[in-house]
């Protein structure tokens, strides 16, 4: 694992081409990864707003939760 990590770094220090390609690589990823976390923040909110969400599996309910623990 060391050696393929040293064999990256000579090829993105001895490349600027590779080594902007991969800077670009990592900032789409990085940005994509930020999109898909605030677009899922924005949408759990937008459910908790609601009286009664339909059932989502990637969208849990906590009102139940907190319901039934109150009695």
């Amino acid at each position: 694992m060391n050696a393929l990590l040293e064999s990256v770094a000579l090829a993105l220090n001895s490349d600027p081409i590779l080594a902007g390609l991969a800077v670009a690589w990592m900032s789409v990823n990085l940005w994509g990864a930020a999109v898909v976390f605030l677009a899922y923040g924005s949408r759990m909110r937008e459910r908790a707003a609601m009286v009664n969400p339909p059932r989502h599996p990637l969208f849990p309910s906590f009102r139940g939760k907190r319901d039934a623990s109150s009695n």
